[in-house]
């Protein structure tokens, strides 16, 4: 989409009083990319944020996905761009303003990479897909950029090796700050995996639930306590919602799930929702 055509979808969008923008993009980093082996146009994409960040009456830029592959590739352009959305931020964390944007990791075995979705890691080779990872978080923490990764438990072909693989990742990037968002694989209509059979939160594996609880406790140890701290500025509302509300739903929910799927279930709904 032209650039003109996207500042003038802003300036609408302001008129009606919205000074929040969200740029949705599958990628915000390959924007104006014109070749085929995914290498970003750096000029297009600073140009794209800093034509729209400095809008007059806009407030908030929120890039809704990115891949991971331009960052470890271009890591200069991500310099740049957080140098232009840091004070155009949406959310922070203990005070502090940060940028974010959905990404995919969706596993962190490098043979399922290869066999499902090869182009994710372009311009570089699937099989150094786990290195990549690592590497695009380091340079995305360096530079404020606080990413949302999703996963998928449960693909076609995943083997237990597979499972263990994804969880020996997350725990490597256990020292970077993210927030991690694992989904069940759903087949879809018109892809390649639409025949696939869907995975079912009954019959996951023990190791799947492991990664299941590991991608939970993470997001409760770096972000609970910075949990709805933009949104509520009455103190004692937010110790009410945080430290009350939430775990009596987590309680009741975990007793739900144990009921369902057993001890696993249980403590993996406790622990994400802190229940002492």
């Amino acid at each position: 989409m032209p650039l003109d055509m996207i500042l003038k979808e802003v300036e609408t969008n302001v008129k009606e009083g919205t000074g929040r923008v969200t740029l949705v993009t599958e990628d915000i980093f390959m924007y104006g990319a014109k070749n085929d082996g995914f290498i970003p146009n750096r000029e297009a994409v600073l140009g794209l944020l800093g034509k729209v960040a400095s809008y007059p009456g806009v407030k908030a830029v929120q890039p809704a996905h990115m891949s991971l592959a331009p960052v470890v590739y271009d890591p200069g352009m991500v310099r740049a761009a957080s140098e232009m959305l840091i004070n155009r931020n949406w959310y922070g964390i203990h005070g502090k303003p940060i940028v974010t944007a959905e990404t995919g990791i969706e596993t962190g075995s490098p043979r399922l990479i290869q066999k499902y979705m090869a182009g994710k890691s372009l311009p570089f080779k699937p099989e150094g897909w786990t290195e990549l990872v690592s590497q695009a978080f380091g340079i995305l923490n360096d530079n404020n950029w606080y990413p949302l990764a999703t996963l998928i438990i449960g693909l076609p072909d995943e083997t237990e090796d597979d499972v263990l693989k994804t969880i020996e990742l997350i725990d490597d990037l256990n020292k970077y700050n993210a927030f991690f968002v694992p989904l069940l694989f759903v087949p879809l209509e018109k892809c390649l995996l639409e025949d696939q059979c869907g995975a079912e939160l009954n019959a996951l594996s023990k190791l799947r639930w492991e990664l299941l609880s590991d991608c939970w406790e993470y997001n409760v140890r770096i972000w609970k306590s910075s949990f709805l701290e933009y949104r509520i500025n009455n103190p004692l509302l937010h110790f009410g919602i945080v430290d009350l509300l939430l775990p009596s739903i987590g309680l009741f929910a975990g007793l739900h799930y144990w009921r369902k799927h057993g001890k696993i279930a249980r403590d993996l709904v406790w622990n994400a929702a802190g229940v002492p």
